[in-house]
């Protein structure tokens, strides 16, 4: 899909696993945030608006195969020079079909917990609406340069996405169509 990072080839090389990955001329949505935070331009609800269909586009193939990617968040959208966005990082990536939890063997929750669906953060089964609650999670961060949820640590964060409903976009900025 042309918003999904491409993969070449992979590996096992000396006992390490490799991937050969598309290079993405540009940068991370996390970076873009962050240089609109300071000077938003004129047009930042088309571009927002603008990302958010080619991320919707590119999670509905992952969902079609069947997976839920599980960690959408800024640094995981790259922005190319020419303003396409395209998601990478598929470490976390599961069949929702799969059977075990949500939990690595290690038992470390997969995600990360300021943009994490509350399915992840409960262990209870996980589909497509994972990722959007996600993909939600980084419109409202796009639209108001906050997180939608927020804290200082990681356990208040997990509490939050279970008891919290976020702030109105409006709060922050009241011309957010």
């Amino acid at each position: 899909h042309p918003n999904i990072v491409r993969v070449y080839e992979a590996g096992v090389a000396d006992g390490y696993p490799w991937i050969a990955l598309e290079y993405v001329d540009g940068t991370d949505l996390g970076t873009v945030i962050e240089t609109w935070k300071l000077a938003p331009p004129p047009n930042h609800f088309e571009q927002v608006e603008r990302f958010l269909r080619q991320m919707c586009l590119a999670l509905q193939y992952i969902h079609e195969q069947g997976l839920v990617h599980r960690d959408i968040k800024p640094t995981n959208i790259l922005i190319r020079s020419d303003s396409e966005a395209k998601i990478t990082d598929f470490g976390g990536v599961k069949d929702p079909e799969a059977t075990g939890t949500q939990l690595t063997v290690a038992g470390q929750l997969i995600g990360t917990v300021a943009f994490m669906a509350p399915e992840q953060i409960t262990g209870e089964p996980i589909d497509r609406r994972t990722d959007l609650y996600s993909l939600g999670a980084l419109l409202y961060m796009m639209l108001t340069f906050h997180r939608s949820i927020e804290s200082d640590s990681v356990a208040g964060f997990l509490a939050r996405h279970l008891t919290e409903v976020p702030k109105a976009p409006s709060e922050y900025n009241a011309s957010i169509p």
